[in-house]
């Protein structure tokens, strides 16, 4: 400071000394002050700012020039509100003065902090040393130190690239890293060394942790070393968690190996490649062998020399007229799913105007060889089972039982006669539709000894496929089952297959679903045909029959009659109505059974007509002859065996059926036969209930001279109808085993008298029979 400003200096002094110690005149309020000021402050006169206690007042110069000051202080750098707390005035204020002090000042204002030029300056000189001292920096570390934003910091680093002697690198992969050219040359050093070292493929970041360095520093130093030729390999992929470094040695390795086993095996197998260290075998192949044509499976990728073999074998099994698995041509690791394909292609190339058969997707058959399987099937299943339902009659029984129950299946069928060539031609050309969705079924497993593993599970579902086979619709008699056409086409299979462990199970069932279909109809219409040929044939003897029916309803009507005069003998009206009953439900029945089987010309024996079938035969039956038969039907339930007898011949007049009379001198001689032929059973059985069943028949026929129609339960009543009429002791010996029986038939097996008492029966049955055969009754007993 000169003289001359220091003497001024001092005169001030003294005149605000004496000022001070002057006194004054007038002399304002507090609150006058307040007044003038708030006045000159409304009429624009005086710029100030109250502080925050509202006791002081400050012009904005004043608090522009202490933020300086403050700023100053503090190294320059200060928060904002700090400021507020050390000029006592409000935020507002200090934010007003902040855009000159950005603009006069080269100061800025970063997350609430004030800095000054003089400070940046510094930052970016403690950056420069750290970065000097590391060799790297993150930016991210730096937010940590000095709490700035990041782009900041990177501007106040960046200011340093371009001066000399300074060589600053900012990362590639990330922005936010640099270092200095002396920590790249250490970087790139380390990195080269250990990919030099490498010799199979190794993941980055087994090479990133083995070499102690950031994984986006590994690939930075890559890009520069690749790019200046200084490392024999190159990474899988760009980046990522998968990215593997392989070396050229190996990869030269694998491009030998993969070349030589395409030209010795004609394929190559993906897996293997990935078991090589191959990423992405597809596109290995596509690009190592772009000149080879190979076609790719799901597996593998094959060459044309084994698309070819199977044309080859697909040919010669058409032209030999047998089947084949193409599986057997093939290598041993491809998949029946990659045998699909390569039989697909193989038909694609070849030049055959109708593509064959295909199972089980890999089994070609020619048409002649599936010709030969529907032919076996009819000679040895088909034509036997047909014969044999049509001879037991169990099909014509089958045809009766379904138009009980409403079903017709000669209207569903009615065309089946007709067609029957169309069916058998729609047998033997069922699955020709060739490759494709046509000509495969769903089913996706070789029966090839070999896939037996893998296919177990198929194989297991086995009988669950047959149980949920379509069965014949409602009406249709089924000659045989899906399981019996099976066994006839594994049979064939078997017997053409020149490999003894060829599993053939499911290849069979496969076909015995296609065709068993058509096949069951063709049994049905065969079957109609052969019925319709055996009506034909009897048609010719249908006097002889009518002939033979007549004689039966003869002797069935003579029959009753003479058992009629049995029952009258009894003077109880109650044993004569049950007895009369018995008579009707069953040698009635047989008489009835008879005339409806003559009337309604049906096949069906007279013997297993139903009650339930007659009435469906008279539902069935002609105008005419509806009501008779009704009425017939109708008088079984008679009381009266009258009555019944006047309906029967009632209805053989109507129906032009003669009943010969039965000649009274041949009547004596029937019925001493009937009495031998009781005689004769009676001497074969030994059951106690039955001999003595029969030896009361056999004696009340000689007592009465008549003959009776009776089941065991009227045993008491006809040795109670006999007691007057045999002799004391023989009588006895009847009663005394009569109730042994009863006693007998009433004890439970497992009791110890039960034994005795049958073993003290069969002692006796030799007596009863004794008795059956020679009791003689001289007079007979009037009716």
């Amino acid at each position: 400071m000169s003289v001359h400003e220091w003497e001024e200096v001092k005169r001030l002094a003294a005149d605000f000394q004496r000022a001070q110690l002057t006194s004054a005149v007038q002399k304002l309020s507090e609150r006058n002050c307040i007044e003038i000021v708030n006045k000159l402050v409304e009429c624009k006169l005086l710029d100030v700012v109250f502080t925050t206690d509202g006791k002081e007042y400050v012009t904005p110069q004043q608090v522009q020039k202490e933020i300086k000051d403050d700023l100053c202080v503090h190294g320059g750098r200060i928060p904002l509100i700090e400021l507020v707390h050390l000029l006592n005035v409000d935020i507002n204020v200090i934010n007003a003065q902040l855009p000159l002090l950005e603009g006069r000042d080269d100061c800025k204002v970063l997350m609430g902090h004030l800095l000054d030029q003089s400070y940046m300056n510094k930052l970016s000189e403690e950056i420069s040393d750290k970065l000097d001292q590391q060799g790297i920096l993150n930016i991210n570390e730096l937010i940590k130190i000095y709490d700035l934003p990041a782009d900041f910091l990177q501007n106040a680093i960046k200011r340093n690239l371009g001066k000399p002697g300074k060589k600053i690198y900012q990362d590639s992969y990330d922005e936010k890293v640099f270092y200095t050219d002396l920590f790249l040359l250490k970087l790139k050093a380390i990195v080269r060394g250990a990919l030099l070292a490498i010799t199979k493929p190794t993941s980055v970041q087994n090479i990133v942790k083995q070499c102690s360095i950031l994984e986006n520093l590994f690939y930075t130093a890559h890009d520069i070393l690749t790019h200046e030729n200084q490392i024999p390999g190159a990474l899988s992929e760009k980046r990522g968690t998968s990215c593997t470094y392989i070396p050229l040695v190996y990869s030269k390795k694998q491009n030998e190996w993969a070349t030589n086993f395409v030209r010795q095996n004609g394929y190559i197998e993906f897996d293997a490649l990935s078991r090589l260290g191959v990423f992405d075998p597809h596109a290995f192949v596509r690009n190592h062998f772009q000149s080879e044509k190979l076609f790719f499976l799901p597996t593998a990728a094959i060459g044309q020399q084994l698309i070819s073999q199977v044309e080859a074998t697909v040919e010669e099994t058409l032209a030999t007229g047998s089947f084949t698995d193409i599986m057997d041509d093939l290598p041993s690791v491809f998949e029946p799913e990659d045998g699909a394909v390569i039989l697909k292609e193989a038909l694609k190339r070849s030049k055959l105007k109708q593509q064959p058969p295909i199972y089980l997707e890999t089994i070609v058959m020619s048409e002649e060889y599936f010709d030969k399987i529907i032919q076996f099937v009819r000679e040895n299943l088909l034509h036997k089972n047909v014969e044999s339902a049509v001879n037991s009659g169990d099909f014509l029984k089958a045809i009766a039982d379904s138009r009980l129950k409403g079903a017709n299946p000669e209207v569903e069928f009615k065309d089946v006669k007709a067609n029957r060539k169309d069916e058998r031609r729609k047998v033997a050309s069922s699955g020709k539709g060739g490759g494709g969705a046509q000509g495969r079924e769903t089913k996706t497993k070789s029966t090839k000894k070999k896939y037996l593993n893998r296919g177990k599970a198929a194989q297991d579902s086995s009988d669950e496929d047959l149980a949920d086979m379509k069965k014949p619709s409602a009406g249709m008699y089924e000659f045989f089952t899906l399981k019996d056409v099976q066994s006839t086409v594994k049979e064939i299979l078997l017997q053409s297959s020149e490999d003894t462990d060829y599993d053939t199970t499911e290849l069979s069932k496969e076909i015995s679903l296609q065709i068993y279909p058509a096949l069951n109809k063709e049994s049905f219409s065969l079957a109609t045909e052969l019925c319709e040929k055996k009506i034909a044939d009897s048609s010719s003897n249908r006097r002889k029959v009518a002939v033979d029916i007549q004689e039966r309803l003869t002797t069935l009507f003579n029959d009753i009659k003479f058992y009629e005069k049995g029952t009258k003998h009894f003077q109880s009206k109650d044993i004569q109505k049950q007895l009369i009953k018995y008579l009707l439900k069953t040698l009635g029945a047989e008489l009835v059974n008879l005339i409806f089987h003559y009337v309604c010309v049906i096949d069906t024996e007279p013997s297993t007509i139903s009650a339930e079938m007659r009435m469906k035969l008279i539902a069935e039956a002609e105008d005419e002859n509806r009501n008779i038969l009704s009425k017939l039907n109708k008088s079984l339930g008679s009381d009266s065996l009258e009555d019944f007898v006047s309906v029967v011949e009632e209805t053989l007049a109507a129906i032009r059926v003669v009943i010969k009379k039965q000649d009274k001198k041949r009547e004596r001689s029937l019925i001493m036969a009937h009495k031998q032929a009781l005689l004769s059973e009676m001497d074969g059985l030994e059951e106690p209930a039955a001999v003595l069943h029969l030896a009361s028949l056999v004696l009340f026929q000689t007592v009465t001279q008549s003959m009776l129609h009776a089941s065991g339960k009227f045993v008491s009543s006809i040795l109670a109808f006999l007691e007057p009429h045999l002799p004391p002791d023989t009588f006895s010996h009847l009663r005394e085993f009569h109730d042994s029986v009863l006693k007998f038939l009433t004890i439970k097996a497992e009791d110890e008298t039960h034994q005795i008492i049958l073993k003290d029966l069969r002692s006796k049955i030799p007596t009863i029979k004794e008795i059956a055969k020679n009791f003689k009754q001289s007079v007979g007993v009037s009716n």
